[in-house]
């Protein structure tokens, strides 16, 4: 898939219908070269990546699932999924996989002329998709570009809150653990709100995003840079949760059996688990947050979505485990309050 360059002249005959909201349209490639100064073998390749990207973390996610999917049917379904544990774990796993598939419809789309060009006036004559590169973007985009963030939060906001409770499960839901995990939580939820609002004062990609066909917004540098704040605000909760999985389990856990499934406890298999969750995420996540600093314009927040169905993955995987591990070892998935599990008692929210 190649963005669409518009290199045919256009006859303007007028603004846009409101004075305030005048549109350009790009007549020529020279002038998008002299504005954006990627050229459009540039432009083409970075589409293609992105693309290509948000494809791949939906295969892994949909592999994953498939993968899964046996494990699921014999130590959630079969056993009973009445439990709190076993409905958060389902409705992780499906929103997430709806998520996913409604981010690769919008990514993939072809759209209307009138998405990319919502304000341009009739007169305009257009034979095809056209560039948008004034103050007043393109409606249609802008609200699609709306929607997939809606999704990315709506994602992570899920794998939020399972590493909370999970942690918080760690620790016989004790409140001030809880109080401990908020904190920094909902300063990264404010972080994150901040860097997706627009800056008035200095938001260039009001000015200079080029609009491919698909959607695929482009974001200024000022946006980048505060995305990648937020990436590291969440990369910061995740390690103060791995802090504290790993504090209330030193004195729990035998080293020797961390990757034995068959013998490990359950507190041993939280800490496995817990440590390879990290590993991978702190990995992608790394990767991500560079993108942003030294990506170009086109595909700096190119890796975002992979790094979340990534997490997605990850938590999935995580959570099944410890399904897998109580049946095994009770021969039901929870008792009423507690499972006993050697000498762990293990709260009936995971």
């Amino acid at each position: 898939m190649t963005p669409f360059l518009y290199e045919e002249k256009v006859s303007i005959e007028a603004q846009a219908t409101s004075p305030s909201r005048s549109c350009s349209i790009i007549p020529h490639r020279k002038a998008m070269i002299a504005h954006t100064t990627v050229d459009d073998l540039t432009l083409a390749e970075d589409e293609r990546l992105v693309v290509s990207l948000y494809l791949a973390a939906f295969v892994i996610l949909a592999y994953d699932y498939i993968l899964t999917f046996g494990d699921e049917v014999t130590y959630v379904w079969i056993p009973g999924a009445r439990t709190r544990g076993a409905r958060w774990f389902l409705f992780v796993r499906y929103v997430s996989m709806g998520v996913n598939m409604a981010m690769l419809g919008t990514t993939l789309a072809t759209y209307p002329p009138e998405v990319y060009d919502s304000y341009s006036h009739p007169s305009v004559q257009l034979n095809t998709h056209a560039l948008c590169l004034d103050a007043c973007t393109c409606l249609g985009c802008n609200r699609i570009h709306a929607v997939r963030e809606l999704l990315l939060v709506i994602q992570q906001f899920m794998v939020g809150c399972t590493i909370i409770l999970r942690v918080y499960a760690m620790y016989d839901l004790n409140k001030r653990v809880l109080t401990f995990l908020l904190a920094p939580a909902l300063a990264t939820v404010g972080i994150g709100v901040w860097a997706v609002l627009p800056d008035s004062n200095n938001d260039a990609s009001q000015n200079t995003s080029v609009y491919f066909l698909g959607c695929h917004t482009p974001l200024s540098r000022t946006r980048d840079n505060r995305l990648a704040i937020a990436w590291a605000a969440e990369l910061g909760c995740e390690t103060i949760a791995l802090g504290l999985t790993i504090y209330r389990s030193l004195r729990r856990v035998r080293v020797s059996r961390l990757f034995s499934y068959r013998s490990a406890s359950l507190w041993e298999i939280m800490v496995r688990d817990g440590a390879l969750y990290f590993g991978v995420v702190c990995l992608t996540n790394l990767a991500n947050i560079i993108m942003y600093h030294f990506g170009d314009f086109a595909t700096a927040g190119s890796l975002g979505w992979p790094t979340a169905s990534i997490s997605v993955v990850m938590i999935t995987r995580v959570m099944l485990h410890l399904h897998v591990a109580a049946v095994e070892a009770d021969g039901s998935l929870y008792s009423e309050s507690t499972t006993q599990f050697g000498m762990t008692e293990f709260v009936d929210s995971w």
